[in-house]
């Protein structure tokens, strides 16, 4: 049985409305104002909303306000049953989020047919967002089920032949000390992604901007890693002709332009070159990171969903979150983020104007 909460401070049509409701199969709930209301929608955890605007200590406008910035209460079906209809009153409540709004006096069929509406579109939202998550879960169990246990076992592996074998010699102890130090760098990386993702999601991305020049040398010092981790130092090509300073959050741009550069890495073949080239437009900088692809086809130039890689007949590296944390973050930021294929070339670009 659905239960609904009504928000009224006038007793009479309080109780008429849990009246109506009962007799239609329902279960309701009743407050007198938006403090009680916001009580029990935090207790009772209703499948829907009934609330009036006009009400003592906290009124329809800031109970709605309330129930949005709680992110237990804020998908929660919420009609507004009023008597100001005027078209401002509609508009004010609707923006805060509202599903519906109603004037009084109203008809009972009017009231049973959008609780009803509303109670179907939830429903269905529920079972859309049920389907998307188990997808992303076995996105998320195939991904790093290979993505953790690959460099746990270099690493519980190359340990214990150190331990078992204390007279190996020194380039292969050595040998061992990089496999495992290089396990740990991928599993850290995996893992702050899925830290990221998850602030992200949660709406946690903080964006403080700072003044910095990225000079070629300091360009080519963010990129030397990633390029050192597939035995590609010799393949990046850099065009960077302009100092430009930049206002803007530095660990976000550094992101940016190392996922892309490792994608790049990752879908090109290990002798063609990658290109990093910066150019001013009106907007501000433009890199264009460029690099060949095999099969233009299998990759998908809009943006994958997170857990997603798109070709992972290439490679099995990661975990699929690099695109959209790259976007997620431009997006937060403003900033302009494609990618391009020329299919006569047969190049992948990824450009970002920041």
């Amino acid at each position: 049985m659905k239960r609904i909460l009504i928000v009224e401070d006038e007793a009479d049509l309080r109780e008429s409305l849990q009246d109506i409701l009962s007799m239609n199969g329902y279960d309701s709930i009743a407050a007198e104002n938006g403090r009680e209301g916001l009580w029990l929608a935090n207790s009772s955890k209703p499948d829907l909303i009934i609330s009036d605007i006009m009400m003592p200590e906290i009124n329809g406008f800031q109970f709605l306000e309330m129930l949005q910035n709680n992110n237990q209460l804020s998908n929660i079906p919420f009609i507004f049953l009023s008597a100001r209809g005027e078209d401002h009153n509609l508009r004010e409540g609707m923006n805060l989020g509202a599903d519906d709004y109603l004037t009084k006096p109203v008809k009972m069929n009017v009231l049973l047919e959008t609780i009803s509406r509303r109670l179907l579109k939830a429903e269905n939202q529920q079972r859309a967002f049920e389907s998307t998550y188990k997808e992303v879960l076995t996105s998320i169990n195939l991904a790093t089920q290979h993505e953790f246990n690959t460099p746990l076992n270099s690493i519980i592996g190359f340990s214990q032949l150190l331990l078992n074998y204390p007279t190996l010699p020194v380039h292969k102890r050595n040998y061992f000390i990089k496999t495992i130090a290089e396990a740990g760098l991928r599993l850290k990386s995996t893992l702050d992604n899925i830290m990221l993702y998850r602030a992200i999601v949660a709406g946690q991305i903080a964006v403080k901007p700072e003044n910095f020049i990225l000079d070629n040398q300091h360009l080519t010092d963010w990129l030397k890693p990633i390029l050192e981790k597939y035995k590609r130092e010799n393949n990046l090509v850099v065009l960077n002709d302009l100092n430009f300073n930049f206002f803007c959050p530095k660990d976000h741009m550094h992101k940016i332009l190392t996922e892309l550069v490792d994608n790049a890495c990752k879908f090109s073949d290990a002798n063609s070159q990658i290109f990093v080239i910066t150019s001013k437009t009106n907007n501000g900088m433009m890199f264009q990171i460029q690099n060949s692809v095999d099969n233009l086809n299998s990759i998908n130039f809009g943006f994958v969903d997170a857990f997603k890689q798109f070709d992972n007949r290439k490679t099995m590296t990661g975990i699929g979150l690099g695109l959209f944390i790259c976007k997620s973050l431009a997006d937060a930021n403003g900033w302009q983020l494609e990618l391009v294929p020329d299919l006569d070339r047969k190049t992948f670009s990824a450009n970002i104007v920041f």
